[in-house]
């Protein structure tokens, strides 16, 4: 079986994806690749104000952008030559938060088991001082329907179009919104929705992902989106890491809004599992998120990401502990 051959490895490696398309993603965040071999990958996010969490630190769901990036790279490289991977399944287990003060985190991978229609890879992201932040899985399959294929060459074809004619070579990094008096909370709401065209007020993630309006209310959130080509994959899909950052965040906002005074959630693992692509064009789309189990230390949410097709394009599951009184 061929793997990637020498020139695949080397876009990888100048932020490239196997069709040597650039990936706008890796350029809006300042992300690359270290290393990469074939069944093995290294890459690289910095720490940045559009990933920032509130304490300074990195957003738990920063991770899924790693994880995505560099067990997909792992895997896609020792596929066949010519191969249309597609990521069906991503896993994260959350080991400790990113600490205020680091400057990247880094997640290093490998192939596990690999064939000619899918593919396991494994990997650890660790932050600058080499403490290991979590685990991730991710497992790849290739399209196989006519069809899939044809949509992969036609996305390709428009994403190479758009970036031959783009005015600079990367996605330039999106402003942060300026700061505004957040609206009054309905009883029962943690976060209020937001106006529209707006992410939340100093929402640096909400303005990454496009978000226009947000509302968490007893145990649900609901959220609708305009995912820019900032966000993008070489195929002008949003980058499977992007949504498992957006999975996480909705789940996220479910869960805090059953959370009582002085207690705090600590993330536990993310499961994405994928169904289709969400295009990258500024088109409306929606992730919602409910929380189904709530106990004395574990709480759980589960939700959808609904492409602007009206389908869903993946289902989501996020654990976390609940620390401090009840």
């Amino acid at each position: 079986m061929a793997m990637a051959v020498p020139d695949e490895l080397a876009g990888l490696r100048r932020g490239l994806g196997r069709n040597g398309l650039p990936i706008p993603a890796y350029r809006t965040l300042g992300a690359g690749f270290r290393s990469a071999t074939a069944g093995a990958a290294v890459f690289r996010l910095p720490v940045s104000g559009q990933l920032a969490a509130p304490d300074g630190g990195l957003l738990p769901g920063a991770l899924a952008v790693v994880a995505d990036a560099c067990c997909g790279s792992a895997v896609a490289s020792a596929m066949p030559a010519g191969a249309a991977p597609l990521t069906a399944q991503l896993r994260v287990e959350f080991l400790r938060p990113v600490p205020p003060g680091r400057a990247w985190i880094e997640g290093r991978a490998e192939a596990d088991a690999v064939d000619g229609d899918s593919g396991l890879g494994r990997g650890e992201i660790v932050d600058e001082a080499g403490q290991l932040l979590g685990v991730a899985s991710l497992r790849l399959m290739t399209a196989s329907h006519p069809g899939s294929r044809a949509a992969f060459a036609r996305a390709s074809a428009a994403q190479d179009t758009a970036v031959r004619a783009a005015a600079v070579p990367a996605t330039p990094l999106l402003p942060a919104p300026a700061a505004q008096t957040a609206p009054a909370r309905e009883p029962g709401a943690s976060h209020a929705s937001v106006p529209a065209a707006a992410p939340a007020a100093g929402d640096s993630v909400g303005h990454f992902l496009g978000v226009v309006s947000r509302l968490t209310v007893a145990g649900r959130s609901a959220w609708t989106l305009r995912p820019s080509p900032g966000t993008a994959n070489s195929f002008g899909m949003v980058h499977g890491g992007v949504l498992g950052l957006l999975a996480h965040q909705v789940a996220s906002d479910a869960q805090q809004s059953q959370i009582g005074p002085g207690e705090q959630l600590i993330p536990l693992d993310l499961v994405v599992n994928f169904y289709r692509g969400v295009p990258a064009a500024g088109r409306l789309i929606t992730a919602a998120a409910q929380v189904a189990h709530r106990g004395r230390r574990f709480v759980v949410a589960e939700g959808t990401v609904t492409g602007p097709d009206g389908k869903p394009a993946l289902r989501l599951s996020a654990g976390a502990q609940i620390r401090g009184p009840r």
